[in-house]
Protein backbone atom coordinates (compact mmCIF):
# COMPACT_ATOMS: atom_id res chain seq x y z
CA UNK A 1 0.00 0.00 0.00
CA UNK A 2 1.32 3.39 -1.13
CA UNK A 3 1.50 5.80 1.68
CA UNK A 4 1.55 9.83 0.38
CA UNK A 5 2.55 12.47 2.44
CA UNK A 6 1.98 16.19 2.71
CA UNK A 7 4.88 17.51 5.30
CA UNK A 8 4.80 20.98 6.95
CA UNK A 9 8.37 21.92 8.62
CA UNK A 10 8.76 24.78 11.37
CA UNK A 11 12.03 26.30 11.40
CA UNK A 12 11.28 28.65 14.04
CA UNK A 13 14.45 31.69 13.70
CA UNK A 14 13.69 31.97 17.60
CA UNK A 15 14.50 28.69 19.05
CA UNK A 16 14.40 27.53 22.84
CA UNK A 17 16.46 24.80 23.75
CA UNK A 18 14.47 21.53 24.74
CA UNK A 19 15.35 18.31 26.29
CA UNK A 20 14.74 14.84 24.30
CA UNK A 21 15.26 12.76 27.56
CA UNK A 22 13.80 10.86 29.75
CA UNK A 23 13.22 10.84 33.78
CA UNK A 24 14.78 7.15 34.73
CA UNK A 25 13.51 5.98 38.02
CA UNK A 26 16.67 4.34 39.35
CA UNK A 27 18.73 7.34 39.04
CA UNK A 28 18.30 7.16 42.87
CA UNK A 29 18.95 11.26 42.93
CA UNK A 30 22.37 10.53 43.59
CA UNK A 31 24.68 13.68 43.92
CA UNK A 32 28.02 14.80 42.64
CA UNK A 33 29.36 16.92 45.30
CA UNK A 34 31.32 20.32 44.30
CA UNK A 35 34.91 19.75 45.83
CA UNK A 36 36.81 22.71 44.28
CA UNK A 37 36.17 25.56 41.86
CA UNK A 38 39.19 26.45 39.67
CA UNK A 39 38.90 30.13 37.96
CA UNK A 40 41.06 29.44 34.58
CA UNK A 41 40.15 33.22 34.03
CA UNK A 42 42.23 34.32 36.67
CA UNK A 43 45.16 32.15 35.15
CA UNK A 44 48.57 34.01 34.15
CA UNK A 45 48.50 32.71 30.90
CA UNK A 46 44.03 32.66 30.58
CA UNK A 47 41.74 29.80 29.26
CA UNK A 48 38.75 31.73 28.76
CA UNK A 49 37.00 28.53 26.68
CA UNK A 50 38.08 25.37 28.18
CA UNK A 51 37.15 22.43 26.20
CA UNK A 52 38.87 19.47 27.41
CA UNK A 53 40.66 18.14 30.33
CA UNK A 54 42.38 14.72 31.06
CA UNK A 55 44.50 13.94 34.11
CA UNK A 56 47.92 12.28 32.92
CA UNK A 57 49.59 9.97 35.29
CA UNK A 58 52.77 10.53 33.66
CA UNK A 59 53.15 14.03 34.26
CA UNK A 60 50.94 13.52 37.79
CA UNK A 61 48.97 16.50 35.98
CA UNK A 62 46.01 17.60 34.80
CA UNK A 63 45.57 19.01 30.81
CA UNK A 64 43.21 21.37 29.70
CA UNK A 65 42.55 22.25 26.02
CA UNK A 66 40.90 25.38 24.54
CA UNK A 67 39.21 25.46 21.64
CA UNK A 68 38.41 29.05 21.11
CA UNK A 69 41.14 31.13 22.83
CA UNK A 70 42.77 31.66 19.42
CA UNK A 71 39.57 33.58 18.78
CA UNK A 72 39.96 36.78 21.62
CA UNK A 73 42.40 39.06 22.28
CA UNK A 74 43.78 36.98 25.17
CA UNK A 75 45.58 34.29 23.01
CA UNK A 76 49.47 34.42 23.12
CA UNK A 77 50.21 31.35 21.49
CA UNK A 78 49.06 29.12 24.18
CA UNK A 79 45.56 27.01 23.66
CA UNK A 80 46.82 23.72 26.06
CA UNK A 81 47.83 24.03 29.56
CA UNK A 82 49.15 21.80 32.07
CA UNK A 83 48.19 22.43 35.78
CA UNK A 84 48.14 20.31 38.79
CA UNK A 85 44.90 18.67 40.53
CA UNK A 86 44.56 21.66 43.04
CA UNK A 87 44.18 23.97 39.56
CA UNK A 88 47.46 25.88 39.84
CA UNK A 89 49.27 26.67 36.35
CA UNK A 90 52.60 24.51 35.60
CA UNK A 91 53.05 25.23 31.75
CA UNK A 92 51.86 26.41 28.27
CA UNK A 93 51.59 24.68 25.04
CA UNK A 94 50.62 25.45 21.52
CA UNK A 95 48.63 22.68 19.24
CA UNK A 96 48.61 25.70 16.02
CA UNK A 97 51.11 23.45 14.32
CA UNK A 98 48.63 20.49 13.95
CA UNK A 99 45.10 22.33 15.26
CA UNK A 100 43.79 25.86 16.05
CA UNK A 101 40.98 24.06 17.76
CA UNK A 102 41.89 21.85 20.28
CA UNK A 103 38.41 20.35 21.71
CA UNK A 104 38.48 16.99 23.56
CA UNK A 105 41.88 15.79 24.91
CA UNK A 106 42.30 11.80 26.49
CA UNK A 107 45.44 9.88 27.32
CA UNK A 108 46.69 6.45 26.80
CA UNK A 109 48.00 5.62 30.16
CA UNK A 110 50.62 2.82 29.15
CA UNK A 111 52.18 4.95 26.41
CA UNK A 112 51.54 8.62 27.69
CA UNK A 113 49.92 9.39 23.54
CA UNK A 114 47.70 12.14 24.04
CA UNK A 115 44.37 12.14 21.74
CA UNK A 116 42.84 15.48 20.79
CA UNK A 117 39.77 16.35 18.94
CA UNK A 118 38.87 18.95 16.51
CA UNK A 119 35.16 19.57 16.11
CA UNK A 120 35.56 21.68 12.73
CA UNK A 121 37.02 21.26 9.33
CA UNK A 122 38.90 19.39 8.86
CA UNK A 123 37.58 17.17 11.71
CA UNK A 124 39.94 14.90 12.88
CA UNK A 125 41.41 13.40 16.04
CA UNK A 126 45.03 13.71 16.34
CA UNK A 127 47.58 11.37 18.54
CA UNK A 128 50.06 13.23 19.74
CA UNK A 129 53.59 10.97 21.12
CA UNK A 130 56.02 12.66 22.74
CA UNK A 131 58.80 10.92 21.52
CA UNK A 132 61.67 9.19 23.26
CA UNK A 133 61.74 12.50 25.79
CA UNK A 134 58.38 11.66 27.17
CA UNK A 135 58.04 15.69 27.52
CA UNK A 136 54.59 16.82 25.04
CA UNK A 137 55.13 19.81 22.06
CA UNK A 138 58.74 19.71 21.29
CA UNK A 139 60.74 18.86 18.40
CA UNK A 140 60.64 14.96 18.81
CA UNK A 141 56.82 14.59 18.58
CA UNK A 142 55.45 12.22 16.44
CA UNK A 143 52.04 13.53 15.43
CA UNK A 144 49.28 11.23 13.42
CA UNK A 145 45.39 11.94 13.11
CA UNK A 146 42.24 10.72 11.43
CA UNK A 147 39.09 11.54 10.05
CA UNK A 148 36.04 11.30 12.54
CA UNK A 149 33.51 13.35 9.39
CA UNK A 150 34.95 9.71 7.72
CA UNK A 151 32.53 7.64 9.85
CA UNK A 152 29.76 10.41 10.37
CA UNK A 153 30.91 12.91 13.13
CA UNK A 154 30.39 16.45 12.04
CA UNK A 155 31.10 17.72 16.11
CA UNK A 156 33.43 15.47 17.82
CA UNK A 157 33.63 16.65 21.27
CA UNK A 158 35.16 15.36 23.90
CA UNK A 159 36.69 11.89 24.05
CA UNK A 160 38.54 9.42 26.43
CA UNK A 161 40.75 6.15 25.96
CA UNK A 162 39.51 3.05 27.79
CA UNK A 163 42.83 1.14 28.68
CA UNK A 164 40.64 -1.97 29.55
CA UNK A 165 39.68 -2.29 25.55
CA UNK A 166 41.76 -0.08 23.79
CA UNK A 167 39.19 1.83 22.00
CA UNK A 168 38.57 5.38 21.79
CA UNK A 169 35.04 6.72 23.03
CA UNK A 170 34.12 10.11 21.55
CA UNK A 171 31.14 12.33 22.56
CA UNK A 172 29.31 12.87 19.22
CA UNK A 173 28.11 16.39 20.33
CA UNK A 174 24.40 17.76 18.28
CA UNK A 175 23.55 13.73 17.25
CA UNK A 176 23.18 12.71 20.30
CA UNK A 177 25.56 9.60 19.99
CA UNK A 178 28.70 8.19 21.45
CA UNK A 179 31.40 7.07 18.76
CA UNK A 180 33.40 3.46 19.95
CA UNK A 181 36.63 3.23 18.26
CA UNK A 182 38.24 0.33 17.59
CA UNK A 183 41.85 0.32 16.10
CA UNK A 184 41.27 -2.72 14.71
CA UNK A 185 44.31 -5.52 13.93
CA UNK A 186 46.63 -3.51 13.57
CA UNK A 187 45.87 -1.69 16.63
CA UNK A 188 46.87 1.75 14.98
CA UNK A 189 44.23 4.29 15.54
CA UNK A 190 44.32 5.03 11.63
CA UNK A 191 40.53 5.68 10.54
CA UNK A 192 38.21 4.19 9.09
CA UNK A 193 38.49 1.96 5.42
CA UNK A 194 40.24 2.60 3.35
CA UNK A 195 42.63 4.68 5.09
CA UNK A 196 43.16 2.40 7.79
CA UNK A 197 41.10 -0.64 9.28
CA UNK A 198 39.48 0.80 12.63
CA UNK A 199 35.80 -0.01 12.80
CA UNK A 200 33.06 2.12 14.72
CA UNK A 201 29.97 1.50 16.64
CA UNK A 202 27.43 3.74 18.14
CA UNK A 203 25.37 4.51 20.74
CA UNK A 204 22.24 7.22 21.44
CA UNK A 205 22.55 8.66 24.93
CA UNK A 206 19.61 10.98 24.05
CA UNK A 207 16.76 8.42 26.14
CA UNK A 208 19.10 8.06 28.80
CA UNK A 209 19.01 11.34 29.90
CA UNK A 210 21.48 13.50 28.03
CA UNK A 211 21.23 15.32 24.75
CA UNK A 212 24.21 17.44 22.81
CA UNK A 213 27.00 15.21 24.86
CA UNK A 214 29.99 17.40 25.25
CA UNK A 215 32.25 15.58 27.75
CA UNK A 216 32.81 11.98 28.54
CA UNK A 217 35.43 9.84 30.51
CA UNK A 218 36.14 6.87 31.50
CA UNK A 219 36.21 5.74 35.16
CA UNK A 220 38.30 2.22 36.31
CA UNK A 221 36.21 1.87 39.69
CA UNK A 222 33.24 0.84 37.56
CA UNK A 223 34.33 -0.06 34.14
CA UNK A 224 31.99 2.49 32.73
CA UNK A 225 31.70 5.90 31.47
CA UNK A 226 30.29 9.95 32.34
CA UNK A 227 28.87 11.58 30.31
CA UNK A 228 27.61 15.17 30.49
CA UNK A 229 25.52 17.62 27.81
CA UNK A 230 21.78 18.65 28.45
CA UNK A 231 20.93 19.90 31.21
CA UNK A 232 23.89 21.03 32.20
CA UNK A 233 23.57 20.29 36.12
CA UNK A 234 23.12 16.30 34.84
CA UNK A 235 25.56 13.58 35.15
CA UNK A 236 25.12 10.62 32.73
CA UNK A 237 26.37 7.05 34.31
CA UNK A 238 26.67 4.51 31.62
CA UNK A 239 28.22 1.15 30.55
CA UNK A 240 30.75 1.34 27.70
CA UNK A 241 28.04 -0.42 25.91
CA UNK A 242 25.31 2.51 26.04
CA UNK A 243 23.46 0.93 29.01
CA UNK A 244 22.11 3.05 31.82
CA UNK A 245 23.64 3.25 35.01
CA UNK A 246 22.25 5.94 37.02
CA UNK A 247 21.98 10.04 36.06
CA UNK A 248 23.60 11.78 38.54
CA UNK A 249 22.94 15.73 39.47
CA UNK A 250 25.90 18.21 39.33
CA UNK A 251 26.06 20.42 42.52
CA UNK A 252 27.01 23.62 40.92
CA UNK A 253 24.87 26.64 40.57
CA UNK A 254 28.32 28.07 38.52
CA UNK A 255 27.70 25.37 35.05
CA UNK A 256 27.20 27.61 32.15
CA UNK A 257 28.46 25.43 29.27
CA UNK A 258 29.98 22.22 30.58
CA UNK A 259 32.35 20.80 28.23
CA UNK A 260 35.30 18.40 28.93
CA UNK A 261 35.77 15.32 31.38
CA UNK A 262 38.38 13.54 33.26
CA UNK A 263 38.63 11.25 36.35
CA UNK A 264 41.47 11.89 38.77
CA UNK A 265 43.18 11.46 42.14
CA UNK A 266 41.39 13.91 44.53
CA UNK A 267 42.60 17.12 45.29
CA UNK A 268 42.14 16.56 49.00
CA UNK A 269 44.52 14.07 48.64
CA UNK A 270 42.59 11.02 50.23
CA UNK A 271 43.05 8.21 47.49
CA UNK A 272 39.50 8.97 46.11
CA UNK A 273 39.01 9.71 42.40
CA UNK A 274 37.20 13.12 41.38
CA UNK A 275 35.14 13.76 38.54
CA UNK A 276 37.15 16.65 36.43
CA UNK A 277 34.82 19.32 34.37
CA UNK A 278 35.80 22.16 32.57
CA UNK A 279 33.05 24.75 31.81
CA UNK A 280 33.43 27.19 28.90
CA UNK A 281 30.97 29.87 30.18
CA UNK A 282 29.86 32.67 27.67
CA UNK A 283 30.56 32.39 23.82
CA UNK A 284 33.07 34.53 22.38
CA UNK A 285 31.23 34.61 19.39
CA UNK A 286 28.66 36.68 21.25
CA UNK A 287 30.98 38.52 23.96
CA UNK A 288 34.45 38.65 22.27
CA UNK A 289 35.49 39.87 25.81
CA UNK A 290 34.35 37.39 27.50
CA UNK A 291 37.05 35.47 29.89
CA UNK A 292 34.80 32.97 31.99
CA UNK A 293 36.57 29.96 31.91
CA UNK A 294 36.55 27.51 35.42
CA UNK A 295 37.42 23.88 36.38
CA UNK A 296 35.24 22.17 38.53
CA UNK A 297 36.50 19.05 40.69
CA UNK A 298 33.39 16.68 41.84
CA UNK A 299 33.05 13.75 44.49
CA UNK A 300 31.01 10.70 42.91
CA UNK A 301 29.13 8.98 45.27
CA UNK A 302 29.84 5.25 45.21
CA UNK A 303 26.67 2.69 43.26
CA UNK A 304 24.16 1.91 45.03
CA UNK A 305 24.69 -1.80 46.62
CA UNK A 306 21.66 -3.04 44.66
CA UNK A 307 22.06 -2.53 41.08
CA UNK A 308 19.43 -1.91 38.69
CA UNK A 309 18.11 -3.67 36.47
CA UNK A 310 19.64 -3.61 32.75
CA UNK A 311 17.11 -3.44 30.24
CA UNK A 312 17.87 -3.71 26.26
CA UNK A 313 15.37 -3.33 23.37
CA UNK A 314 16.45 -5.27 20.16
CA UNK A 315 13.22 -4.63 18.14
CA UNK A 316 12.14 -2.89 16.62
CA UNK A 317 14.62 -0.43 16.29
CA UNK A 318 15.20 3.35 17.45
CA UNK A 319 12.68 5.03 14.51
CA UNK A 320 11.47 2.31 12.90
CA UNK A 321 7.62 2.78 11.14
CA UNK A 322 5.05 0.60 10.91
CA UNK A 323 1.22 0.96 8.83
CA UNK A 324 -1.63 0.74 11.04
CA UNK A 325 -3.33 -2.41 11.92
CA UNK A 326 -0.16 -4.24 10.96
CA UNK A 327 1.44 -6.17 13.47
CA UNK A 328 4.66 -5.01 15.03
CA UNK A 329 7.19 -6.96 16.93
CA UNK A 330 8.38 -6.72 20.08
CA UNK A 331 11.74 -8.13 21.90
CA UNK A 332 13.37 -7.33 24.81
CA UNK A 333 15.53 -8.20 27.47
CA UNK A 334 16.28 -7.31 31.27
CA UNK A 335 19.04 -8.68 33.51
CA UNK A 336 20.08 -8.10 36.64
CA UNK A 337 23.20 -8.18 38.80
CA UNK A 338 21.41 -10.01 41.53
CA UNK A 339 18.28 -11.63 40.27
CA UNK A 340 19.71 -12.97 37.08
CA UNK A 341 17.68 -12.97 33.59
CA UNK A 342 13.69 -10.56 34.63
CA UNK A 343 12.96 -10.77 31.12
CA UNK A 344 9.92 -12.28 32.06
CA UNK A 345 8.81 -9.67 34.05
CA UNK A 346 9.14 -7.01 31.49
CA UNK A 347 6.07 -4.45 31.10
CA UNK A 348 5.43 -2.88 27.80
CA UNK A 349 4.38 0.46 27.91
CA UNK A 350 3.15 3.33 25.30
CA UNK A 351 2.58 6.69 25.76
CA UNK A 352 -0.11 6.88 23.60
CA UNK A 353 -1.78 3.74 24.23
CA UNK A 354 -0.77 2.22 28.16
CA UNK A 355 0.49 -1.08 28.73
CA UNK A 356 0.79 -2.79 25.19
CA UNK A 357 2.83 -6.37 26.78
CA UNK A 358 4.27 -8.16 28.33
CA UNK A 359 7.37 -10.40 28.85
CA UNK A 360 10.77 -10.56 26.50
CA UNK A 361 8.19 -11.15 23.24
CA UNK A 362 5.16 -10.09 22.18
CA UNK A 363 3.43 -9.40 18.72
CA UNK A 364 0.89 -6.19 18.78
CA UNK A 365 -1.26 -5.05 15.69
CA UNK A 366 -3.78 -2.43 17.75
CA UNK A 367 -1.72 0.13 17.76
CA UNK A 368 -2.71 4.00 17.41
CA UNK A 369 -1.45 5.91 14.55
CA UNK A 370 1.58 8.75 15.13
CA UNK A 371 4.07 9.11 17.50
CA UNK A 372 4.94 5.97 20.43
CA UNK A 373 7.54 6.53 23.10
CA UNK A 374 7.65 2.94 23.73
CA UNK A 375 8.83 2.13 27.22
CA UNK A 376 9.96 -1.80 28.93
CA UNK A 377 10.50 -1.57 32.14
CA UNK A 378 10.85 -3.77 34.82
CA UNK A 379 11.51 -4.34 38.50
CA UNK A 380 13.88 -6.43 40.91
CA UNK A 381 13.54 -7.60 44.13
CA UNK A 382 14.73 -4.62 45.66
CA UNK A 383 12.23 -2.53 43.60
CA UNK A 384 15.06 -0.95 41.67
CA UNK A 385 13.31 -0.09 38.51
CA UNK A 386 15.37 -0.41 34.96
CA UNK A 387 14.36 0.78 31.84
CA UNK A 388 14.81 1.12 28.05
CA UNK A 389 12.87 3.32 25.48
CA UNK A 390 12.86 4.12 21.56
CA UNK A 391 9.95 5.92 19.56
CA UNK A 392 8.04 4.20 16.67
CA UNK A 393 5.70 5.91 14.28
CA UNK A 394 2.50 4.08 13.10
CA UNK A 395 0.93 5.86 10.10
CA UNK A 396 -2.15 5.89 9.01
CA UNK A 397 -2.93 4.26 4.92
CA UNK A 398 -3.50 6.90 2.39
CA UNK A 399 -2.48 10.48 2.64
CA UNK A 400 -1.34 12.25 5.59
CA UNK A 401 -0.24 15.41 7.07
CA UNK A 402 3.29 15.24 9.21
CA UNK A 403 4.55 18.16 11.25
CA UNK A 404 7.79 18.40 13.24
CA UNK A 405 9.90 21.90 13.75
CA UNK A 406 13.53 22.58 14.48
CA UNK A 407 13.08 22.62 18.85
CA UNK A 408 16.54 22.13 19.43
CA UNK A 409 19.94 24.77 18.88
CA UNK A 410 21.71 21.86 18.08
CA UNK A 411 19.62 20.75 15.26
CA UNK A 412 20.44 24.51 13.32
CA UNK A 413 23.77 25.47 12.29
CA UNK A 414 25.31 28.67 10.66
CA UNK A 415 28.52 28.25 8.67
CA UNK A 416 30.97 31.93 7.35
CA UNK A 417 31.38 31.36 4.30
CA UNK A 418 32.38 28.17 2.20
CA UNK A 419 35.41 27.14 4.72
CA UNK A 420 34.77 29.06 7.76
CA UNK A 421 33.46 28.36 11.38
CA UNK A 422 30.40 26.80 12.17
CA UNK A 423 27.75 26.98 15.26
CA UNK A 424 25.28 25.69 16.75
CA UNK A 425 24.63 27.35 19.68
CA UNK A 426 23.21 30.85 18.26
CA UNK A 427 19.35 32.37 19.50
CA UNK A 428 18.63 32.74 16.18
CA UNK A 429 19.55 32.22 12.28
CA UNK A 430 20.73 34.96 9.62
CA UNK A 431 19.51 34.16 6.93
CA UNK A 432 21.59 34.37 4.85
CA UNK A 433 23.92 37.76 5.92
CA UNK A 434 25.57 38.07 9.55
CA UNK A 435 27.45 41.49 9.32
CA UNK A 436 27.77 41.52 5.56
CA UNK A 437 29.68 37.51 5.77
CA UNK A 438 27.00 35.41 3.50
CA UNK A 439 26.37 31.91 5.41
CA UNK A 440 25.18 28.78 5.07
CA UNK A 441 22.76 27.56 7.30
CA UNK A 442 21.72 24.07 8.09
CA UNK A 443 18.10 22.78 8.90
CA UNK A 444 17.66 19.34 10.78
CA UNK A 445 14.20 18.13 11.48
CA UNK A 446 15.49 15.42 14.14
CA UNK A 447 12.02 14.06 15.21
CA UNK A 448 10.77 13.40 11.47
CA UNK A 449 9.56 9.71 10.61
CA UNK A 450 8.67 9.34 7.07
CA UNK A 451 8.02 5.97 6.17
CA UNK A 452 9.81 3.73 3.86
CA UNK A 453 8.60 3.57 0.30
CA UNK A 454 6.55 6.90 1.04
CA UNK A 455 5.55 9.24 -2.14
CA UNK A 456 6.21 12.89 -0.64
CA UNK A 457 3.39 15.18 -2.48
CA UNK A 458 4.40 18.44 -1.06
CA UNK A 459 6.64 20.28 1.52
CA UNK A 460 6.87 23.05 3.09
CA UNK A 461 9.18 25.10 5.05
CA UNK A 462 8.01 28.40 7.33
CA UNK A 463 10.14 30.33 9.02
CA UNK A 464 9.26 32.65 12.07
CA UNK A 465 11.10 36.56 12.25
CA UNK A 466 12.43 37.51 15.81
CA UNK A 467 13.23 40.79 14.29
CA UNK A 468 11.92 43.06 11.74
CA UNK A 469 13.60 44.16 8.45
CA UNK A 470 12.49 45.23 5.03
CA UNK A 471 14.32 44.01 2.14
CA UNK A 472 14.60 40.82 -0.61
CA UNK A 473 16.20 38.36 -0.08
CA UNK A 474 17.06 34.81 -2.45
CA UNK A 475 17.80 31.83 -0.89
CA UNK A 476 18.98 28.94 -2.33
CA UNK A 477 17.21 25.50 -0.63
CA UNK A 478 18.79 22.27 -0.62
CA UNK A 479 17.24 18.83 0.87
CA UNK A 480 18.64 15.29 1.16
Amino acid sequence: MKTNLIMFLAAAVYLFDSVAGVSQAHANGQTATLVNTTELFNWTVPSPDPAGVVFVPGADSLFVTDSEVNETGLFTGSNMFQAGIDGSLYETFSTIEFTSEPTGITVNPANGHLFISEDDSPRRIYEIDPGPDGIYRNTDDIITSFSTSAFGSWDAEGLTFNPADGRLYIAGGAIDLVYVVDPGANQLFDGVSPAGDDTVTSFDVSLLGITDPEGIAYDSLTDALYVVGKPIDKLLHVSTSGELLRLLTLDSPLLQRPAGLGMGPSSLQNGAQSLYLVDRGDDNNYDPLENDGRLFEFSLPPLPANQAPVVAISAPVQGESFAANSAVTFIGTATDAEDGDLSASLVWTSDRDGTIGNGPQFDISTLSTGQHTITASCIDSSQAAGLSMLSVLVYPQGSYVLETRVDSSSDDAEQRGLNGNTWIDGNDLELIQDNSVEQIVGLRFNTLQIPANATIEEAYIRFQADEVQTGAVTLEIRAQ
